[in-house]
């Protein structure tokens, strides 16, 4: 018999005490917006690694998070992965290249991706283009993290 499914949603969140402006951040940020732009890439349980986007994305912290998500992955041979982008907004033409690009690298790797829009249409809109082009083995939009938790779990069962 299978364990039940954990389904807390992350609590612990971003480590740094640091608020994000409505705003990009680019490479003059300081030290500690650098730290606290990583610290939203976490493991939410062995073999699921969850990301909390920042409120205006940008291609540096797009660099930044994709870094720290290789880095993490490294210690699994499959692994889900959790993209929060319930407070986010749309992405400029630059970013969305830089995501395309650096998202391809992580799903030829990923057994689940989720990613969560607030249901948002606008997001969902702006997934369908980074999934053109980008073969991932599975993927859910969910409008809630509790929904992409247990999408991600069942996957990872699978």
């Amino acid at each position: 018999m299978k364990e039940p499914l954990d389904l807390t949603i992350p609590q612990s969140g971003p480590r740094s005490a640091l608020i994000f402006e409505n705003r990009p951040y680019h490479s003059d940020s300081t030290p500690e917006e650098i730290e606290a732009i990583k610290d939203r890439v976490s493991v939410y349980q062995p073999g699921i690694i969850y990301i909390k986007e920042i409120p205006v994305l940008s291609s540096f912290s797009i660099n930044l998070v994709s870094d720290k998500t290789m880095d993490l992955a490294k210690n699994y041979s499959r692994f889900g992965l959790i993209i929060d982008l319930c407070e986010t907004g749309r992405p400029d033409a630059d970013t969305r290249r830089t995501i395309s690009n650096r998202f391809k690298k992580v799903c030829d790797i990923a057994i689940h991706v989720a990613f969560c829009t607030g249901g948002r249409p606008e997001l969902e809109t702006f997934l369908s283009y980074v999934f053109h082009g980008v073969n991932v083995a599975s993927y859910s939009i969910n409008k809630d993290v509790d929904r992409a938790i247990l999408a991600t779990q069942n996957a990872l069962l699978s």
